[in-house]
């Protein structure tokens, strides 16, 4: 008991002394204290020397923090700006993170690696400004100093993607202009068209697919989150993704753009499928405006035709879209089950009433 409760202590003490032991240099950038800073200087300190933790400088607690006197105060007593953290993050990683547009611009023209990847994610200062920040003159910036504009992190993502899955569409026409490649491929082949429609971020959409964005471009595999659920399968488009979720002006501008209507993922599931499953008829009427099958039939017992998904959703409007537009009333999936089925299972008189007068008969 007695070496439990020393070790214990030991254990205690240890993390009082990484994190309730700042140094004063420290103390003072993450405080913005110019004149500690300043006397610390004076004084002789190596302001390379003090790091705390995690292994950041005095410069990159300052960039992190927002500080530009005291970043350009240790800048001119010698700092380094490329000093690494334990985690490979630099003071410029640190302010585009952070989204701090001064000090970006000052650690690029004192020779800020525009192009440094952390250890933990693999992402570059680029990767960072796209996901964090809405600052395309930042952006700007870091690609003019030789910034990869198409460099990947560690799952295989571009700056130009995770802009897109933000919705940030000046920095994606940034990205585009400096060369990006508006059809490469992150991990699971997923591309920014992709991430963009997935979050209904139209204005983003309509800026990929006007610079070539292949609106059919399909998933190899992967997990996939949609409106309920995280389908592990492949065969997804961009199409799909975006009536699963419901954003109906997205599908609208891939259907305008050559989004094949009936594409479908390895299981034979369809955007009709998904958006007559979920209730989002704006969707189904584009869908089929543009010819959806209706009939097409999903090669797995979790699946359902278009309208057997919607009766038993009870999504009565989607049901009457569907027979309108040629949907056999009497479909049904791998195991069985039509649309009349979940009718009467689920009570739904309404909808059993309107099946049967127009022909169901099992």
């Amino acid at each position: 008991m007695r070496s439990y409760l020393k070790l214990m202590f030991s254990l205690l003490v240890l993390i009082i002394t990484l994190y309730g032991c700042t140094s004063p240099l420290i103390k003072a950038a993450r405080d913005g204290d110019m004149a500690a800073t300043q006397k610390l200087i004076r004084e002789g300190i190596n302001v390379d020397d003090t790091r705390d933790f995690d292994g950041e400088s005095a410069l990159i607690v300052a960039s992190l923090n927002g500080k530009i006197d005291v970043v350009r105060t240790l800048i001119q007593a010698g700092a380094d700006v490329n000093l690494l953290t334990n985690y490979g993050d630099t003071a410029l990683s640190a302010a585009a993170w952070k989204c701090h547009p001064d000090i970006i611009e000052l650690l690029l023209n004192h020779r800020a690696n525009p192009n440094v990847q952390n250890s933990e994610y693999g992402s570059t200062p680029l990767m960072l400004l796209a996901s964090f920040c809405d600052d395309a003159k930042s952006v700007d910036a870091v690609l003019s100093k030789g910034a990869l504009v198409d460099a990947r992190n560690n799952h295989g993502q571009t700056a130009l993607m995770a802009a897109a899955g933000k919705g940030r569409s000046e920095i994606v026409s940034i990205l585009l202009d400096h060369g990006a490649d508006v059809n490469k491929r992150g991990q699971l082949d997923e591309t920014a068209l992709y991430g963009a429609a997935e979050r209904g971020h139209t204005e983003t959409v309509a800026v990929l697919l006007a610079r070539g964005a292949d609106p059919n471009a399909v998933m190899s595999g992967g997990c996939v989150s949609t409106a309920r659920r995280c389908i592990p399968v492949p065969g997804w488009t961009a199409l799909m993704i975006a009536a699963a979720e419901g954003h109906p002006d997205a599908v609208d501008l891939l259907l305008e753009k050559g989004a094949y209507p009936d594409a479908m993922n390895s299981y034979r599931h369809t955007a009709l499928m998904f958006a007559s499953s979920y209730g989002f008829t704006k969707i189904v009427d584009s869908l089929l405006k543009k010819g959806a099958d209706p009939n097409i039939i999903p090669a797995d017992k979790e699946g359902a035709p278009a309208l057997v998904a919607a009766a038993a959703g009870n999504h009565i409007s989607i049901v009457e879209a569907l027979l309108k537009n040629g949907a056999n009333i009497n479909t049904r999936t791998m195991d069985g089950k039509t649309a009349l089925y979940w009718a009467k299972k689920q009570r739904y008189s309404k909808l059993e009433k309107l099946l049967t007068d127009a022909g169901a008969t099992e």
